[in-house]
């Protein structure tokens, strides 16, 4: 604890070493929503540590000799949603590609959310006093882009249901952000299917059960102006992030217009939809796009 507060004292230091990974740690190295709680109210962000991208045999020596990682997508989820450093430490040529790519633009830009995931209050209280809240890992954390705000809910080793409200996920104050909410898909596909969110409709949190690697990411849209919702970058960990959106806005004859930064060359795909009356009340009958973009040279 020493050590924790006095970083307030150095400008220089930005993040903290939460846990390390070892071929003994690693099923719990990636809890790191409760310490998340403490370093970001010191303005740090948590560094989860390495981890191994790919399930593939470890080629290195040591205490890695043989070790075979079981659930690497949920340590580079993890990692994301730290707003710290991310450091996949395979060896050469045994790094997972496509999982990487889910992370970071194509020059290396790590796509983050605007703060560390950290774990919500109900959570704190069904573990300290028996409150009504979640038992497990639930973390919630956000981006904004302009009067709009994205909300990210992780949820693993959660062994009920759990209704969590609009004001859990402790976004800006006088965001909008009544809209949908979504599970990003386990193959980073457009999602299967919207649910409304709302301060009448609350955010189902499904159990996960208590096995290691298994987790859920739910994801809430505002609902923008003529029924515009921006789903993001689905292919990403992280669809909506300041190091890939610049500015979202629907102009007077209800065309949304979305500015974007991204690496020369670098195909972007950004999933929307829109409900055909403008409304939450139709959302049954909303449309989904996909629309690739390349960034120009």
């Amino acid at each position: 604890p020493m050590a924790t507060l006095n970083t307030v004292t150095l400008s220089s230091v930005n993040h903290m070493l939460v846990q390390e990974y070892t071929p003994t740690s690693n099923t719990n190295n990636w809890k790191i929503g409760k310490m998340a709680t403490l370093l970001y109210s010191l303005g740090l962000a948590p560094y989860k540590g390495p981890f191994f991208s790919s399930s593939h045999e470890s080629p290195s020596g040591g205490v890695f000799s043989k070790f075979v990682e079981s659930a690497p997508r949920l340590h580079a989820v993890v990692s994301v949603l730290s707003a710290g450093p991310v450091t996949p430490s395979d060896g050469v040529g045994g790094s997972d590609v496509e999982l990487l790519g889910r992370i970071c633009r194509s020059d290396g830009i790590i796509l983050k959310p605007d703060r560390p995931a950290i774990t919500i209050e109900a959570a704190w209280a069904h573990l300290l006093v028996n409150g009504d809240g979640p038992d497990g890992e639930v973390w919630t954390t956000y981006s904004t882009v302009g009067d709009y705000s994205w909300g990210y809910v992780f949820a693993s080793q959660v062994s009920f249901d759990y209704h969590m409200n609009q004001s859990e996920l402790m976004l800006p104050v006088n965001s909008q952000s009544s809209g949908v909410v979504f599970i990003l898909e386990e193959d980073f596909s457009p999602p299967s299917a919207l649910l409304p969110f709302d301060h009448s409709h609350p955010l189902l949190v499904q159990a996960t059960g208590s096995n290691y690697g298994i987790f859920r990411m739910y994801v809430t849209a505002p609902l923008l102006t003529d029924g515009w919702i921006v789903l993001g970058e689905t292919d990403k960990i992280t669809p909506i992030s300041r190091q890939r959106i610049v500015s979202i806005d629907v102009d007077s004859y209800s065309t949304l217009k979305l500015s974007f930064m991204g690496s020369p060359g670098e195909r972007v795909n950004f999933t929307f939809a829109q409900l055909p009356l403008g409304t939450l009340h139709a959302l049954a009958g909303y449309q989904q796009y996909v629309l690739s973009c390349i960034v120009p040279a």
